[in-house]
């Protein structure tokens, strides 16, 4: 398949194919990114509401100790709450086992009500799962659909809740998942944009190594190819020049021949006349 190509085409090959196989790394990357960053949101969520569930547990240690009324303490408990923001405005609400609403600081017309059925457009009972998951660890992580602030369109949001058992109170807050979402697309449109640019430069730079090194190797292959020519016309003229000692050879030997019967023949005249010459 790959035979009729050129030297240079393989070795460009060769390089596209590294880029594509080191690009497969970037969305193991990515996913990989946006786990972390999800874990990071969360343990930031369960760090602010564990302050916020301190600073209510203060004031119930106030009313235990009897340095307030227990009406007095949770007043005070929920005045300090509802004002208390973090990052991009994000709050806490509280809410009892029934359950129902204690504080709600974004949506106070919720502050009263029973949310036994209250659902996310889902299905989810979001908060008779909290519920749930405080009477069974104490405090955890739930997931629904909830609107931000300032707006009524209802996203992915996971909250962090903790029960304060001498008031039976639920304290939670919660991130957005979409907030990662956006930040994790911001950083996979960088990445590949990044990547769009160092494929381009790996395509680039493969060209001019295949060239540079294509080049000195085809030189060498059309020296190569004009020695052995040389080669060949060499050994075509040695045997010409073998040949035609040869020939020379045969006839020194047929002349050398003629010479030994030449020399025989007066040999036998010479032995005649000797002959000849003692009968005389």
């Amino acid at each position: 398949m790959f035979g009729n190509l050129k030297l240079t085409s393989k070795l460009m090959l060769l390089g596209v194919s590294i880029i594509l196989l080191a690009s497969l790394v970037f969305p193991v990357i990515i996913l990989k990114v946006r786990d972390n960053m999800i874990h990071s949101k969360e343990a930031k969520t369960r760090e602010v509401v564990e302050v916020a569930w301190t600073l209510v547990n203060h004031y119930s240690t106030l009313a235990k100790a009897n340095k307030l009324s227990t009406d007095d303490a949770k007043k005070l408990a929920l005045e300090s709450l509802r004002s208390l923001r973090y990052a991009d405005g994000d709050y806490f609400w509280v809410n009892d086992l029934s359950p129902r609403m204690i504080m709600h600081p974004i949506k106070p017309e919720m502050d009263g009500k029973d949310l036994s059925d209250y659902k996310d457009p889902n299905g989810t009972r979001l908060f008779a799962k909290m519920v749930q998951v405080c009477n069974a660890s104490g405090a955890g992580f739930v997931n629904y659909m909830w609107p931000k602030p300032g707006s009524t369109a209802d996203v992915p949001n996971v909250s962090y809740v903790k029960l304060l058992p001498e008031w039976g109170w639920i304290i939670g807050s919660g991130i957005y998942v979409d907030d990662v979402q956006h930040e994790t697309s911001v950083m996979t449109y960088t990445i590949l944009s990044f990547l769009a640019a160092l494929i381009a430069l790996g395509l680039a730079l493969s060209y001019l190594m295949a060239k540079s090194i294509a080049r000195p190797i085809n030189h060498a292959a059309g020296v190569l190819g004009v020695s052995v020519g040389d080669v060949i016309s060499t050994a075509e003229q040695v045997s010409s020049t073998g040949k035609s000692l040869a020939d020379g050879a045969s006839q020194q030997a047929s002349a050398i021949e003629e010479t030994s019967a030449a020399l025989e023949e007066m040999s036998s005249m010479t032995k005649q006349n000797a002959q000849n010459a003692e009968r005389a």
